[in-house]
């Protein structure tokens, strides 16, 4: 298992990290590249997209662009 596959705040930082570089995740990939299960990325995706950061899709998730200058910031704090 990966470090960050062990703690849930490190997980959703990759996922987070992954939607602003690809645009979009799908749960299976996620599942294997963290070494976790399907249900586990789930409710990662499920909390993220309840503290409004995602937008959950069928089968993984699309990231919530931010608005106005934030975008630019919230870009650039993340890479």
């Amino acid at each position: 298992m990966t470090p960050n596959g062990r703690h849930p705040a490190a997980r959703r930082l990759t996922i987070q990290r992954k939607l602003l570089l690809d645009g979009t995740v799908t749960v299976e990939d996620l599942a294997l590249e963290l070494d976790v299960s399907v249900a586990t990325i789930r409710r990662d995706l499920a909390q993220m997209e309840e503290e409004g950061m995602i937008r959950r899709t069928h089968g993984g998730a699309v990231i919530r662009a931010p608005r106005g200058a934030d975008q630019a910031f919230g870009m650039r704090e993340q890479i």
